[in-house]
């Protein structure tokens, strides 16, 4: 399948000695030569935020939160839905931080037709994402 996606994205951060913070929001389109592959336009926007200072485990801080809702072009449905939470773990002394996202992303079988659906396919993926961030 030949597609053409086209973002534009609005970031911001913060970045301190003990803290970092970051933050966006965007919103694209993809369109797809194959008609049986939906065409979509999509939103989303993303929050981290990294502090040292902080207990490890205070629920709100050192979280991160990341949504992406894709909306079909003819009917206008939602397609796609993807939710991810991440928690992460600072170590000071070197300045690190341990993070594990956890998600789900869920697709619509409406988002493909003809011979390229599969109904017998899950519609839910479950993320989990660990990582260090330096």
């Amino acid at each position: 399948d030949h597609s053409l996606e086209a973002e534009w994205k609005m970031k911001g951060e913060r970045n301190f000695k003990e803290e970092k913070l970051s933050w966006s929001f965007r919103v694209g389109a993809k369109v797809h030569d194959n008609p049986n592959i939906a065409n979509t336009v999509y939103v989303g926007f993303r929050r981290s935020n990294l502090d040292f200072r902080v207990n490890p485990f205070d629920f709100l801080r050192n979280t991160t939160f990341d949504v992406r809702w894709d909306i079909g072009t003819k009917r206008g449905g939602l397609l796609r839905q993807e939710y991810v939470l991440g928690k992460k773990i600072p170590i000071k002394s070197w300045g690190v931080a341990l993070k594990l996202d956890v998600g789900v992303i869920w697709e619509d079988p409406a988002r493909y037709s003809g011979n390229l659906r599969d109904v017998n396919d899950s519609n839910f993926s479950f993320v989990l994402r660990p990582n260090i961030q330096f």
